[in-house]
């Protein structure tokens, strides 16, 4: 049976600073390798946190935007898996799905 190491990383997070928690989690990936590590869990809103209210609508972009092109980049970078949560903008099939802060 083939082992698989995984890691379930616990980090720093500045709300609503989504370049500065990328940062951390690159930095986290990249001593995940050092550590031989094969899977690498984040938390859920990682990017965001939990309390960032009615800007949780402007942090949210699309599953092809930057925040996955840089992580995507870091897994590759450290020869490892990242698993992170997300918050998106998307179209589902036949519906036109547009995000409105709470306040409008």
């Amino acid at each position: 049976m083939n082992q698989l190491t995984v890691a379930l990383a616990q980090i720093p997070i500045t709300v609503t600073d989504k370049s500065q928690n990328i940062n951390t989690m690159e930095k986290t990936a990249e001593n995940a390798r050092k550590k031989n590590i094969e899977l690498l869990i984040f938390s859920e809103l990682v990017l965001t946190g939990y309390v960032c209210r009615d800007l949780f609508y402007q942090l949210a972009e699309p599953l092809s935007g930057p925040t996955v092109k840089s992580l995507q980049r870091a897994a590759q970078q450290n020869g490892l898996a990242i698993i992170f949560g997300v918050p998106t903008k998307r179209k589902p099939k036949g519906h036109n799905l547009q995000f409105f802060s709470p306040d409008r």
